[in-house]
């Protein structure tokens, strides 16, 4: 079909022809159109009758070449311009403009509610002893982890190690664990229920003596201090450093108790 033709076909239709100024990628080059030397610019082809007849609306009870069915002047189409190559450049910069992400420095930080710290219940002291039993000494060791079911490796190689000093070696212990039965328990009733249990290991033999390695809080149930025997009801009583202070630090700690342990005649 000729190009001219077509064109006045895509008017008579409501098409804005229209040339891409640039060549699109991948699409077949634009026909040039050879107008007539003596013909104007805005000289439109002539279109065809069919084509005019086809799309114009029929007016009820309008006669053949009436005003209603004469051909209306397609003037809009030669002075309306071209929208989609004028829209174009904006769209694409539209679309950069939401393809390109935000630089963080531009972000608002949103702002998150800082969690709760969570409260844990006071359930009072928590510890486990193991007594046992020399010929004049009850040894009462404090373990490492109170929900433990044994000492440590290291702390039972010591803990051999002192009871040589009385030749013995470790035999079966008794236990002591606090809380009770799992209950909570104030520090005045631990103190309570800890003296219960020296004292009858006291009563139990002829070792009448109590030597208690533990730590400061659990030593402070029963004693004033560590390093410093009991007096009256409490007399022949000593506390000294755990054996897991021992192991952490023993320049201080084995050499302090140690000496507390001779200054009380607890090794003979």
């Amino acid at each position: 079909m000729d190009e001219l033709q077509r064109q006045a076909w895509l008017k008579a239709m409501g098409f804005t022809p229209w040339v891409a100024a640039t060549p699109l990628p991948g699409a077949a080059p634009s026909v040039r159109l050879a107008w007539p030397a003596s013909a104007p610019a805005t000289v439109t082809a002539p279109e065809p009758a069919s084509a005019r007849a086809l799309l114009q609306p029929e007016t009820a009870g309008a006669p053949p070449g009436s005003q209603a069915n004469a051909p209306q002047p397609d003037t809009q189409t030669d002075t309306q311009p071209d929208r989609t190559t004028e829209s174009a450049p904006g769209l694409r910069k539209a679309s950069e403009a939401l393809a390109t992400p935000v630089p963080r420095a531009m972000q608002q930080p949103v702002a998150r509610p800082a969690p709760e710290p969570q409260v844990k219940p006071d359930r009072g002291p928590r510890f486990t002893l193991q007594a046992f039993a020399t010929p004049n000494v009850w040894v009462v060791v404090e373990q490492d982890d109170a929900d433990a079911p044994d000492l440590g490796r290291q702390t039972q190689q010591l803990l051999g190690n002192l009871l040589r000093v009385w030749q013995v070696g470790p035999g079966q212990p008794r236990r002591f664990s606090c809380p009770l039965d799992g209950q909570a328990m104030t520090e005045q009733d631990a103190g309570l229920a800890l003296s219960a249990f020296l004292q009858g290991l006291a009563r139990s033999s002829n070792a009448r003596r109590v030597l208690l390695c533990a730590t400061e809080a659990t030593a402070q149930l029963i004693l004033p201090e560590r390093f410093r025997a009991g007096t009256g009801d409490l007399s022949g009583w000593l506390a000294v450093s755990s054996l897991a202070e021992m192991l952490a630090d023993p320049a201080t700690h084995k050499r302090r108790s140690w000496q507390a342990i001779v200054d009380a005649g607890l090794h003979a």
